[in-house]
C-alpha cells in the first residue's frame, strides 16, 4: 500500500516520490487526513446495525431509488446497502490486522503519521473538531510572536480580527481538512468554522486585567454553546499575568468539551 505526495499512488508516473505508508510517516497532511477518514468511517460501517445505518444516511438512501437491484421495498434496500458497507468495514479491519501482524513488532520502533501509527494512536477515535482544533492551535503558536512583535492588539475586537484573518487564510489548513471551510462566520467575540463543530473564542489578558475575568468568560462561555461543540479558548496573555499555565487550563479541559491555549 503506497503513496505518493500529491494522493493515493499512480504508477503511470513514475516521477513521483512513493512512500510505504503502512510503516512510513505518510509525507503530506492530506494524505494522512485521507488515511484517518477512510479508518474512521470504515469503523463506523462494521460497527453499525442496520437501524444505526439508517437512521444516519436516511437522505442518501433516499437518493438510491430503484438502482438497487432486487430490492422489493425501501427495507430491503437498506440492508442489502448496509450488508454491503458492513462487509467493506470488516474488510479494513481484517487488513490493518493483517499489517499489524507483518509489519507491527512490539519490540520495534512505530513510526508516528504511518498508517500503523495512526492506527495505533487512535487517531480515526478523535473526534475530527479535536483534531481540527490542534492543528489551529499549532498554526497560531507559530504565528502569534510574528504577528504581534511590533504592535500589540488594541483590544479584544482587535484580537479576534487578527486571528479571524491568520486562520480563514491560511490555504493549508484547507488540504490537512479538506471537508471544512474556513471562512471564519463572525470575528467578535468567536469564530465558527463552517461543516464543523469547533468554535474559537479569544481571550485578551491586558495589564491591567485579572485572569480570574478570563476565567469567568470561558466558564460562561461553556455553558452557552451548545454540547456537540468543542471549544477552542486562546487566551492571549503578553504580559504573564497567568502564573500557572497548566493550572488554569487544567480544570476547563478536564471538562472534555473544550482546549484551552495561552499565548504571549
Amino acid at each position: 500500500m503506497a503513496m505518493f505526495a500529491g494522493g493515493f499512488n499512480d504508477f503511470d508516473d513514475p516521477g513521483l516520490y512513493a512512500a510505504d505508508i503502512i510503516r512510513d510517516p505518510i509525507p503530506d497532511p492530506e494524505g494522512r487526513t485521507a488515511v484517518v477518514d477512510y479508518v474512521r468511517q470504515a469503523a463506523s460501517f462494521a460497527t453499525s446495525t442496520v437501524g444505526s445505518f439508517a437512521q444516519e444516511y436516511l437522505s442518501e438512501l433516499a437518493d438510491l431509488g430503484d438502482s438497487v437491484p432486487g430490492a422489493a421495498d425501501d427495507i430491503e434496500l437498506t440492508e442489502r446497502v448496509w450488508s454491503l458497507v458492513r462487509a467493506h468495514g470488516e474488510n479494513v479491519r481484517y487488513g490493518i490486522r493483517k499489517m499489524q501482524e507483518l509489519y507491527d513488532d512490539p519490540l520495534g520502533y512505530l513510526a508516528q503519521g504511518s498508517l500503523l501509527g495512526l492506527v495505533a494512536a487512535r487517531e480515526h477515535q478523535r473526534p475530527a473538531e479535536v483534531r481540527l482544533s490542534e492543528v489551529i492551535r499549532r498554526l497560531v503558536i507559530d504565528a502569534i510572536g510574528t504577528l504581534f512583535a511590533e504592535q500589540r492588539p488594541a483590544n479584544e475586537r482587535d484580537l479576534n480580527y487578527k486571528l479571524a484573518a491568520l486562520i480563514g487564510s491560511h490555504r493549508k489548513l484547507t488540504s490537512e481538512h479538506p471537508t471544512v471551510s474556513f471562512a471564519c462566520a463572525g470575528v467578535a467575540p468567536d469564530h465558527t468554522i463552517e461543516n464543523s463543530n469547533l468554535l474559537i473564542e479569544a481571550k485578551y489578558i491586558r495589564k491591567h486585567t485579572s485572569p480570574s475575568k478570563a476565567s469567568e468568560g470561558i466558564a460562561a462561555d461553556l455553558t452557552k454553546y451548545p454540547e456537540r461543540a468543542h471549544i477552542l479558548f486562546i487566551v492571549y496573555d503578553p504580559d504573564r499575568r497567568i502564573s500557572d499555565d497548566r493550572r488554569f487550563s487544567h480544570d476547563f479541559e478536564m471538562k472534555g468539551r473544550c482546549s484551552v491555549l495561552i499565548v504571549r
